[in-house]
Parts: C-alpha cells; structure tokens; sequence
C-alpha cells in the first residue's frame, strides 16, 4: 500500500456485488490490527460463510476484531456469530435486542406492546481495517447484496482511505460502548453444539477454485498498488447512537441538514439514486427551488414491480409526477427475475409480503448516492426517507473528487438508461421504457393485486417509512 494513500483521503468505487465481497474478504487477509464491522443485517448463507471464514483465519492470526449488528437484520439462531463469538479474538454485540427471539413472538407481543423502542434501529454500513480503510454504502452482509441470490439488489459501496478513516472509527466505537449494544451471550444463550464456522451453503469444488483464485487477484491487487483510487477530500458524518432514545421531536437530522445545505449551493447538476425515497412537502419545495435555477435534477428510485417494500412506492407515488411537472428528470428502476412474474410478466404481490410469501423480492435498486456539480459525492446507508432521518441511525461520507464522481454519476446514468423514464403531457403522465421505447400509461410490470396492496398501503402514516 503506499504511503500517499496513508496520508491522503483516497476512493474507489465498489459497484458490482461479487467485486464488494471480494474487496472485504481480501482486506481481511490483508489486516494486521484491527477490525471493525457495523452492519443493519447479517444473514446465514453463502457470502456471509465465506466472510465468517475469514474473519476466524484473521482472529486466529491475532487479529482484534468487533462486529455490531442490529437484531432486527438477524435469523432467529445467531448461530454463526455466536460461533465467531467462541473465538477470544472476536467480540460480538448485538444493538438494541429484541426481547424474544422468535418471530412470532415478536410479532405478537413486542411489536403491539414496545414499538416505540423496536422501530428505531441501527441502519449504519461500516466496514474498518486497521484505522486506514473503510468501506461504506449501502450493501448488508447477505448473498442479496453481493450477486450471490436470485434476489439481488443493485447497490454501490465505496472503499476510503486516509485520516478520514479515523472519524469512522470514532462513530463505530460510540455505537459499540452505548448500553444498548449488548453482547450476544446475553441476547442468546444456547450456543451451537459444533462450535466450528460450518457454512450452511458451502461452495462446490470448482466454485471454491474460482474464489481463491479471484480472491488472490484482489488480495495481489492490494499489495501491488494496482487498485484505482481518486484523491480528494472527505467528511464521515454519522447519527449518534442516542437517536434511538429521543423523541421524534427533538430529533436533530445532520446528514439530511449536510445533503440540503449542498444542494442549495449546486450550481450545474445533482444525480440521486435513492432504492427508498420519500421525499416529503419540505424537501420537495427545497428541489423545487433547485430546478428553477435552471440546475438539471435527476432521480432514480424504483419501480413498484422492483420495490421490496411497497408502501413506500406508495408514498413515493405523491410526489412522483410533481416532480416530473416541477422539471426533474425522474426514472424509476426496471429490473425483474421471471420467477417474480405471473404468466403475463407483471410482478406479484405475494412475493411482497415478506411475512407470508415464499420468497421476498429482492431485485431492486439500493443504492442511496447523490452526486452534486459533478464533484462532491455522497454515499452511505442514508434513504431519502422519514425513516432515514427520524427514526434509525445513518452514516454517509461526503467526498469532493472529481474523478470518483465522475465515475459515481456514470453508475446512475447507465441504470438510468434501462429504467422506465416518467413523462408527463398536460393531460397525464406515463412511463417511457428507454430500454424498448415502449409508453405505459399505468404502472408497468405491475399485477392488478399488487397495484390494489399499493393503495391499501397508503392507509397507513406515511412518517412510518
């Protein structure tokens, strides 16, 4: 690694999800010290067996390593964090813990009797080596988020080194000593009778050839300088752990304050790719006001047959065709699997309702980028949502570079490209689909159910998402 990269604020761009597991896996076999993971969710399967794996080599190598997951992302057996738990090298902490660890349970008595604490989570991404690198975005520890499921989400992460590191690990070691982050022998008490990593979905032979082979590419990439980083100037900025605990209120929100502060001071153009977006009546005065300083306003969020949670598409729908009208340029994302489809190849709601379906569907956008003047980057776990800036924890980085957001901006325009583009006449708006050209004038790739489930939605208040 060289030394500018030590003394310097740099970025790299992490766009494709089987590049961000590679990156993390091999940034665990480079660690020396020290590592840190905060994450929303954390799942039982493949990706995370593979990095579970190499968590436990590096632990074994002397390596400290912490991992802070909130339970509301957790399987009902914790079992292998509390297998990585054994290791006296690894610490595991749990942050704000159900009561129960049976979804039932939950359901039935948590929820109706404790919302107001169990609706306020932790929804921070971080991922630390040794106080000099970071990776931040958008991306879970889960086969969804690294191109290893049927139901992949479309996200984007970015690795930064330098001093700027440093104000991540300040942020990771508040969130850790808060009272509630609690150890997970606390939260679960029967640990695993085999007390050995075992991944439940473990590589064939050949695909296990093909990891190490690409792993070693990545970890020789590392060693060797060989990595694209863009130089520039950065600032971590993160909700304190006690956001939990106040009341909506009293609530302070300075990642949204940071975002709207360098909107207003746009001068050419601002790109947002948001999986979850709700803009609210303020902000959408604020981009109002931007738009007709002659600035071009670009969105993507998804579409409702994309969409893993519908009420919020719900919500989104409000302010949809206004922002069309006001002069942005809207798009909303158009990526389906023909698994998620019915005979006539419209999204079904029964793949919706996580609860009672199946499968959920997770073939959506879930990025939340914005690139402002063609300069300053912003990326991180922060949705443009009430949900986002009132009732869980965030973190996002704010990086000036030119060449990284050139390279973010290019991201957003490529998906732009092959997404649903909403037109409006002086009649009514419509869908463009800039992949086949072809004009919707009612949701496209949507069944009649699930346009019905999105209406019924709308009952419910919209702060909640």
């Amino acid at each position: 690694m060289s030394k500018e990269l030590l003394t310097k604020d740099a970025g790299l761009v992490i766009s494709d999800g089987s590049s961000a597991l590679l990156h993390r896996a091999a940034l665990i076999r480079l660690a020396q010290k020290s590592i840190d993971l905060q994450t929303y969710i954390f799942d039982e399967d493949t990706s995370s067996g593979l990095l579970s794996t190499e968590l436990l080599k590096a632990a074994n190598r002397g390596v400290k390593i912490r991992i802070l997951v909130d339970d509301n992302g957790l399987k009902k057996s914790l079992s292998t964090l509390l297998r990585l738990s054994e290791n006296p090298n690894i610490q595991v902490k749990i942050f704000n813990p159900f009561r129960f660890r049976s979804p039932l349970l939950r359901a039935s008595i948590e929820l109706p009797f404790d919302l107001k604490r169990i609706n306020r989570r932790m929804h921070n991404k971080l991922f630390i080596v040794d106080d000099i690198a970071f990776i931040v975005g958008g991306r879970n520890i889960g086969d969804n988020y690294f191109d290893n499921s049927s139901y992949d989400f479309t996200d984007t992460d970015v690795l930064f080194m330098g001093k700027v590191t440093l104000s991540a690990k300040d942020s990771f070691d508040k969130f850790w000593s808060f009272y509630k982050s609690v150890p997970i022998n606390l939260v679960a008490t029967k640990l695993p009778k085999n007390k050995k990593i075992i991944n439940l979905y473990p590589l064939s032979k050949d695909d296990q050839v093909v990891y190490e082979e690409d792993l070693d590419e990545f970890y020789n990439n590392y060693l060797n300088n060989k990595l694209h980083f863009y130089f520039g100037k950065g600032i971590f900025v993160a909700d304190d752990p006690s956001k939990v605990d106040t009341p909506l209120a009293d609530t302070m929100t300075p990642i949204l304050d940071l975002i709207n502060l360098n909107l207003e001071l746009a001068t050419k153009s601002v790109y947002i790719s948001s999986g979850y977006l709700i803009p609210g009546k303020e902000n959408i005065k604020l981009w109002k006001k931007i738009i007709d300083k002659n600035i071009s306003f670009n969105i993507l969020t998804n579409s409702l047959a994309s969409i893993d949670v519908v009420p919020v598409y719900s919500y989104w729908e409000r302010y949809r065709d206004k922002l069309v009208r006001d002069g942005a340029n809207v798009y909303e994302y158009n990526y389906l699997e023909s698994m998620y489809l019915n005979k006539k190849k419209k999204a079904q709601v029964r793949y919706k309702l996580k609860p009672f379906g199946k499968k959920a569907i997770y073939s959506g956008l879930h990025s939340k980028n914005i690139v402002i003047d063609d300069e300053l980057s912003i990326v991180g776990s922060f949705n443009l949502d009430s949900r986002s800036w009132l009732y869980n924890t965030e973190a996002m980085m704010f990086f000036r570079s030119q060449g990284l957001a050139d390279e973010l901006q290019e991201n957003i325009i490529e998906q732009m490209q092959s997404s649903m583009q909403i037109k409006c006449d002086k009649k009514s708006c419509y869908w463009l689909d800039l992949k086949t050209h072809k004009i919707y004038h009612s949701l496209p790739n949507a069944s009649a159910w699930l346009k019905f489930w999105k209406n019924i939605l709308k009952i419910a208040p919209e702060r909640l998402f």
